[in-house]
């Protein structure tokens, strides 16, 4: 058949040739084949067609970029025609996309990692001031939100302090943070009860690709942050210690690309709750904090055409404080529960399937 335009009348079936059938952006086309059309002329059948992704891989502005050593973060999102993460380079996304229209490419010994430096929640102090919470980083959070951890209680003269717990905000993909651990007793009053784990949701509605996924992923959630620990109770004259601080939760990675192959590290772990501390007198008969607890891990979003590998996916929930001693009569403090392993999200247009695992 000589020509690519075939003219039916009155219903029929025809195939096309593949000359002049050129592969695009979004991967091998394919001709129209065995198609039949009714007697209006309307195509009722055909088993192969063009297929083009549901979302944006960008426009490739950045051209082709490569990562060859040390640590680089990004200040913007990414719109490159290729990526590179050579070994010994970091990628630090910092709460922007990338985007590629071509292969994205993480070598052995390279990591494409959202790990901020203040995830960790900090020590109680001996005092009975109360260890601060890890930070939920920095970034635009364009791909969706990051939690923090919350506040350890106060060590007091008498009874402690609670610590808080993160809320519970249904709906979200992220996963549960670690609960604060309980205060010691003191002589003089009991140790403060550390706050509860916040769940999400592990599995919300997200795996549905359209054009809009690409625009901001609102939908995504990271992981809830680390609660925070109870406060040590006191003897009257001397405080407990303080709560440990609940870890961050993991940051949010999406990368929208045709062709993935990860032979590296994607990290995005939850931070560290922070131990909780013991009074500061070594006579007190005062108790210790309870430790914080960690944060979620974070969340791996990838929409690609073609899947070549997936390589090591690292979302792991960050580790419960320990708990403070208690002196004299007093008792040590709980240690924090660790936080729950991040989730990672992989659609590969190429078969039409999602990939849910936990880290």
């Amino acid at each position: 058949m000589a020509s690519q335009y075939v003219e039916l009348g009155g219903g029929g079936s025809a195939s096309l040739p593949d000359s002049g059938v050129t592969a695009g952006t979004y991967g091998t086309a394919r001709k129209w084949a065995g198609f039949t059309v009714d007697a209006t002329g309307i195509i009722t059948s055909a088993s192969e067609y063009i297929s083009c992704p549901p979302f944006s891989v960008g426009d490739g502005s950045a051209g082709s970029v490569t990562y060859t050593s040390g640590t680089t973060t990004l200040s913007a999102d990414l719109f490159a025609t290729a990526v590179e993460i050579q070994n010994g380079a970091t990628l630090y996304t910092n709460g922007f996309r990338i985007f590629c229209t071509g292969t994205f490419t993480i070598n052995s010994g390279g990591t494409l990692s959202y790990v901020s430096s203040n995830l960790n929640g900090n020590n109680g102090g001996g005092t009975g001031a109360a260890g601060s919470a890890g930070n939920g980083g920095s970034g635009n959070k364009l791909v969706g939100a990051i939690y923090s951890g919350v506040n350890g209680g106060a060590g007091q003269l008498a009874a402690g302090s609670n610590g808080t717990g993160t809320s519970t905000i249904p709906g979200t993909i992220g996963r549960a943070g670690g609960a604060g651990g309980t205060a010691g007793t003191g002589s003089s009053g009991a140790g403060g009860t550390g706050g509860t784990d916040g769940g999400r949701s592990p599995f919300a509605p997200i795996r549905y690709v359209n054009q809009s996924g690409t625009q901001g992923v609102f939908s995504i959630a990271s992981g809830n942050g680390g609660s925070g620990g109870g406060g040590g109770g006191g003897d009257g004259v001397n405080k407990g210690g303080g709560g440990g601080g609940g870890g961050s939760s993991g940051g949010i990675i999406a990368v929208y690309c045709h062709t993935f192959v990860n032979n590296g590290t994607v990290s995005a772990p939850g931070g560290n709750g922070g131990n909780g501390g013991y009074p500061a007198t070594a006579g007190a008969n005062a108790g210790g904090g309870g430790g914080g607890g960690g944060g979620a891990g974070g969340c791996f979003y990838l929409l690609c055409v073609t899947l070549s590998a997936l390589g090591t996916i690292s979302l792991s929930g960050g580790t419960g404080g320990t708990g403070g001693l208690g002196f004299g009569t007093g008792t040590a403090g709980a240690n924090g529960s660790n936080g729950s392993d991040g989730n990672s999200y992989v659609y590969e247009h190429a078969t039409g399937n999602w990939t849910v695992t936990a880290s």
